[in-house]
């Protein structure tokens, strides 16, 4: 992923090469959870939570033209033909005041261009 730098094709390179390893026959019904999208474990954990609960496979990183026209945001994650979108806040977002103002115009410009974010906090649930 993203964050970690994850292939996939480098994992079933392994596998292939080790066909005797404890557990294999689980990495190609887990491989397909895979998405290069994601930023940190815990958006790792809430879209697959998402998929649990019958949603869709939303789409991650999803590009949003900022009012200047050439720059992006980027949302975690969610469904473009409903423009909903699904984001993790860490602790950052809250003790970070910088963080915190810049999100608060992000938020505010994303809402006025019709997306709907929910947004799950640190600590609403453990995994």
């Amino acid at each position: 992923g993203a964050a970690t730098n994850f292939d996939v094709d480098d994992v079933l390179e392994v596998a292939q090469n080790h066909p005797h390893v404890k557990g294999l026959r689980r990495v190609g019904r887990l491989l397909p959870q895979v998405d290069a999208g994601a930023q940190s474990p815990r958006e790792t954990w809430l879209r697959l939570l998402l998929i649990e609960a019958g949603f869709p496979r939303p789409e991650t990183q999803i590009p949003v033209p900022r009012p200047d026209g050439y720059s992006r945001y980027f949302l975690d994650m969610g469904w473009r033909d409903a423009m909903v979108a699904v984001e993790y806040d860490g602790e950052q977002h809250r003790v970070d005041r910088e963080i915190y103002r810049d999100d608060l115009a992000r938020s505010e410009y994303l809402a006025h261009v019709g997306w709907r974010r929910i947004r799950v906090i640190a600590g609403d649930r453990k995994p």
